[in-house]
């Protein structure tokens, strides 16, 4: 929290599994909390879950920009 937006590690230590990414981190750069994450790639897309006590707390479509 407080910290610059730019160059901060949003998304850590996940491991790859085909499409699908897990067991790392998400921080949100408003409050500076972390949390489990989940991510699922199709195409230019990557589905983001954040997760709390194994219960998806909230998803995002993250889309690739050129």
């Amino acid at each position: 929290k407080g910290k610059p937006i730019l160059g901060m590690d949003v998304i850590r230590g996940i491991m790859k599994k085909g499409n699908e990414f897990s067991g790392g981190k998400i921080t949100n750069p408003k409050d500076g909390k972390s949390y489990n994450v989940e991510i699922e790639r199709a195409g230019n897309t990557l589905k983001v879950k954040a997760i709390v006590l194994g219960i998806n707390v909230k998803t995002q479509i993250w889309h690739k920009v050129n």
